[in-house]
């Protein structure tokens, strides 16, 4: 059996398997094999639905998948021929094909040279950056462990908008203690304690050794202070890792510099990207040593075939002009929504929302001025930080088993080309931190909550059961438009959106129907409000006479009790009193 029949064959099986109860011919012939019986293909893959039917319940295994789709599911019929096929040199391959990814992922980024590597699980490319920085700074990290890292511990530091997981897992596959992950906050004035944080590593004889932001949380669409990030990890020549939504924006925009490196490695989920399921994760990072990437197995040859096949055939079926469009999509659908609510009073907006949109309350114009004079001030002490990356060489130089950080050729001239490209930058051009700060989030959070002085005093789980009861009659009314409900902290419930979670990508006309069912449903929820401070006023002069019940998970106004009876009883037992004495 060829390449071809490998790959057609799994194309057929994928078309049969989306044909529910159909009589298709038998792709694989009964026939035996000593005295094994190879079953009939049709006969395995009724099995196979029926083992997930429970879980499916009813749904379709495989329903409206186009024609990439299907390509790339087949591809891994492709993954597993070459990995039967030529088991001695599928490392050769796979770099080649590895390489032509890089190639179009870079040139797409805009993104100087680099080197890719593709994984099935979201933190194993962080596990083994850091793995690298540690054999790149501590010699005998790779024979002593831990024991090289005890009289200076290194520190990494993580943004709570990142993966959720990211913490516990460094932590596990490195073995590393919990004081050496510190996750803080990166923005506003949570930015100055980290700056404080880490100067407090260095007195401490602590190596911060990577931070790690996020440029557009999938969760909450909130971003961190890339700007100060960024020149933090250069002050205190820490490796500075990304991940987020807004990574996919570098291809929007002309004006940053390709040469211009926004960060030293970038995560990128392709999988809500691109909108094709079993893609895997891809990571990018500048050039290292080549010692240094095979004693972490960053190489490509050190990828999976089961990773880079189905990588190749996404890239190779779709053009750069149709994934700009589908991120252009998300742009403006998620720019049009945000237009909009920003014109409500009583809506709140959660995710992150660029200067050029006015905000339209006071307190998050506050923040946003806030935010620029945190930028400011830390702006003013960035002259300083030859003083702290000295500083932090001196530390491994003290250390007899950490010498002077040694870098190669290609990173020097990296790091050079940051600076460099900084001080040729005109004052109305903006670097890439920038651009991305300026840019459109692609996941719109926000939450109904009505200004207290129309409301009084009013519970939480009263506002949280408005918003999802609001979550779910826009669903019903819109089924094109997904939205989600999640919990925020010390905010309670609130509405999410993206584009990229909808079964299929929205159209304008789509969000408009949305955005119409959204005014009319809030209409029904500011006269709730209005009636429910109208009856709060009534139970206040009823006497005591009516008590207000509260209704946990009903979205109302709540139900009323009438205590005419417990005053009686006080009436009688006063009586009672008076008559005794």
């Amino acid at each position: 059996m060829d390449i071809e029949e490998v790959y057609e064959s799994s194309k057929e099986l994928l078309n049969a398997s989306g044909k529910e109860g159909s009589d298709t011919e038998p792709i694989l012939e009964t026939e035996e094999i000593g005295s094994t019986s190879v079953k009939n293909a049709n006969e395995v893959l009724t099995k196979f639905r029926a083992i997930i039917a429970e879980y499916l319940q009813g749904d379709t295994v495989l329903d409206g998948l186009d024609d990439v789709t299907k390509g790339v599911l087949g591809s891994y019929s492709l993954a597993g021929y070459l990995d039967y096929a030529i088991p001695s040199g599928k490392e050769i391959v796979v770099t080649k094909l590895l390489q032509h990814c890089c190639f179009q992922l870079q040139d797409f980024l805009r993104v100087s040279d680099g080197i890719c590597y593709a994984h099935e699980e979201a933190t194993t490319a962080v596990v083994q950056l850091i793995q690298m920085q540690l054999l790149n700074l501590y010699p005998k990290y790779s024979t002593q462990g831990y024991e090289a890292l005890y009289s200076c511990p290194p520190t990494i530091y993580i943004s709570p908008l990142c993966i959720p997981s990211l913490a516990n897992a460094v932590c596990k596959k490195l073995g590393f203690p919990s004081s050496c992950v510190k996750v803080m906050k990166m923005n506003g004035h949570d930015l100055k304690k980290m700056e404080k944080s880490l100067q407090e590593d260095l007195a401490a004889k602590r190596v911060p050794l990577m931070i790690i932001a996020s440029c557009g949380s999938h969760h909450s669409g909130q971003v961190d202070n890339l700007v100060g990030v960024s020149q933090l990890s250069q002050r205190f020549n820490a490796w500075f890792h990304l991940e987020g939504h807004l990574i996919s924006h570098l291809s929007l925009h002309d004006q940053p510099k390709k040469t211009l490196q926004v960060a030293d490695s970038l995560h990128l989920d392709l999988r809500q990207l691109l909108g094709i399921p079993s893609l895997p994760y891809v990571t990018m990072y500048r050039h290292c040593e080549i010692a240094l990437q095979r004693a972490a197995y960053l190489t490509p040859s050190h990828c999976s075939p089961f990773s880079v096949v189905p990588l190749w055939f996404a890239l190779q079926n779709l053009d750069s002009t149709t994934i700009s469009n589908r991120f252009r999509s998300a742009v403006e659908l998620s720019r049009m929504l945000i237009n909009r609510l920003v014109t409500i009073p009583n809506i709140q907006i959660m995710s992150h929302v660029p200067k050029t949109i006015k905000p339209s309350s006071s307190t998050e114009l506050k923040d946003t001025l806030t935010e620029d004079l945190e930028s400011v001030q830390l702006g003013e002490v960035v002259d300083s930080k030859g003083d702290e990356i000295s500083e932090v060489r001196k530390i491994v130089e003290e250390i007899g088993d950490l010498p002077e950080r040694n870098e190669s050729p290609m990173e020097d001239d990296g790091v050079t080309n940051v600076r460099d490209d900084d001080a040729e930058l005109c004052d109305n051009e903006k670097t890439k931190p920038e651009v991305l700060m300026d840019s459109i989030v692609p996941v719109v959070v926000f939450q109904y909550r009505p200004k207290a002085k129309e409301i009084g005093e009013c519970p939480g789980n009263l506002l949280d059961d408005l918003n999802l009861w609001l979550v779910q009659v826009l669903e019903r009314a819109c089924e094109e438009i997904h939205m989600d409900i999640i919990d925020i902290d010390d905010s309670g419930y609130a509405l999410r959106f993206s584009p990229y979670d909808c079964k299929s990508f929205p159209t304008v006309d789509n969000l408009q129907k949305f955005l119409e069912n959204l005014d009319q449903q809030l209409e029904i929820l500011n006269a709730t409000v209005d009636h429910k401070k109208t009856l709060n006023k009534i139970i206040e002069v009823s006497g005591g006479e009516l008590q207000l019940v509260e209704l946990p998970g009903w979205a109302g106004l709540g139900g009323v009790r009438l205590v005419l009876f417990n005053n009686l009883l006080s009436n009688l037992y006063y009586c009672s009193v008076v008559s005794s004495t």
